[in-house]
């Protein structure tokens, strides 16, 4: 079961959620309660060996867990 990360128009605030069939229709907003949310695009994080200083750069997004 995929968390997906959505955005709601209404409220302007991000948040994750689990969804359990991809036949479900968007949940509300976790903020608002508004139906209005988009589903983002979410990457992930992976760590890639270099001969560098070995830091690497936050992930960018609106969620809080690093991922977006």
């Amino acid at each position: 079961m995929p968390i997906y990360e959505y955005h709601c128009c209404c409220c302007n605030q991000c948040f994750e959620t689990l969804v359990l069939r991809s036949t479900d229709p968007p949940p509300r907003c976790v903020h608002c309660g508004a139906d209005k949310v988009e589903r983002l695009l979410s990457s992930f994080a992976c760590k890639v060996a270099s001969s560098g200083s070995g830091q690497q750069a936050p992930a960018a997004g609106c969620g809080s867990t690093g991922f977006s």
